[in-house]
């Protein structure tokens, strides 16, 4: 009873390694965005958290000055990595918390 137990412990093991290797794909496929709070810049990142690209509202730029643009490009990409990782928590747990096994520290 306690090999079957542990056959299917692990059977679900690979389930889930397999499901979280098909996230990490999907991640790569996936964009979020980050805005400033003026909303002057907008961080285009993957659900892996690589930058891509930024998309600009030029309208803005006749009244920001360089420290505010340079400041607007920092929250916006920080605010886009942000928005990546909570999207990967998330899913992650998604996975993961379909399944009930034990507490392994270093299991995924």
């Amino acid at each position: 009873m306690e090999n079957m137990n542990m056959n299917s412990i692990l059977g679900k093991i690979e389930m889930i390694k397999r499901q979280l290797k098909n996230l990490q794909e999907e991640l790569a496929e996936t964009t979020v965005k980050g805005n400033d709070d003026g909303e002057i810049v907008t961080a285009i990142v993957s659900g892996t958290g690589k930058l891509l690209d930024y998309q600009l509202n030029f309208e803005a730029f006749g009244t920001i000055n360089q420290e505010d643009l340079r400041r607007a490009l920092i929250q916006a990409t920080n605010n886009g990595l942000q928005q990546a990782k909570q999207l990967e928590i998330t899913r992650k747990k998604e996975i993961v918390g379909e399944v009930n096994l034990p507490d392994i520290p270093g299991l995924f």
